[in-house]
């Protein structure tokens, strides 16, 4: 089987994983995923050698979020394109904080995805308008970019909302005096002082 998947050209294992490393995406990978797609077994069996040597990838490039986050940034220009891909990126590394649940990394994705799509609806609509829309137009696209900065403030909400339950508030009185701590609390370990 390892001869077969050799024949695809596609590279080993480690060359795919460092070009993932380097970018976060792999045209091989990718034309490895197409030939599993059409059947190709050998590919299929590289494709689980991949995967199972790095798990994370699979997450990142074969979830639907990907996919759909991809689509959301293709109807821009290359330049702009990048540029928000760099910015959710960010989005994405900043709402997720150092130590994130599976559940906040699952909403963390969902609004960044939102607040893309919203983005992208509010240039359609502002595009639009400038080009001088019907008004019939113009009120499609309006209820579009309220639908989509509607969907992101739920997924937002959704965020907060798990956080608050993850990381309880911890009530001190000091001195007559009460002060809430939020986020994770951790009791000391024996032998460390204050």
């Amino acid at each position: 089987m390892p001869k077969a998947t050799e024949a695809l050209a596609v590279p080993m294992v480690a060359t795919i994983l460092d070009q993932f490393k380097e970018t976060r995406s792999s045209p091989a990978l990718v034309e490895l995923v197409q030939a599993a797609d059409t059947g190709d077994a050998a590919a299929l069996a590289r494709l689980r050698e991949v995967y199972a040597e790095a798990p994370d990838i699979a997450t990142v490039v074969s979830s639907l979020q990907y996919t759909t986050e991809q689509e959301v940034l293709s109807n821009f220009q290359p330049g702009a394109r990048e540029t928000f891909s760099q910015q959710a990126q960010r989005w994405r590394k900043r709402l997720a904080g150092d130590d994130p649940s599976p559940l906040e990394e699952l909403l963390v994705n969902r609004v960044v995805l939102d607040q893309l799509h919203a983005l992208r609806t509010e240039h359609t609509l502002q595009r639009g308008l400038a080009d001088s829309l019907s008004l019939e137009q113009a009120e499609y696209h309006q209820r579009q970019a309220e639908r989509a900065q509607r969907r992101f403030l739920r997924s937002a909400k959704a965020l907060a909302e798990v956080r608050r339950l993850i990381r309880p508030v911890v009530q001190v009185n000091v001195a007559d005096q009460q002060v809430n701590i939020a986020g994770n609390v951790r009791p000391r370990p024996e032998g460390v002082a204050a």
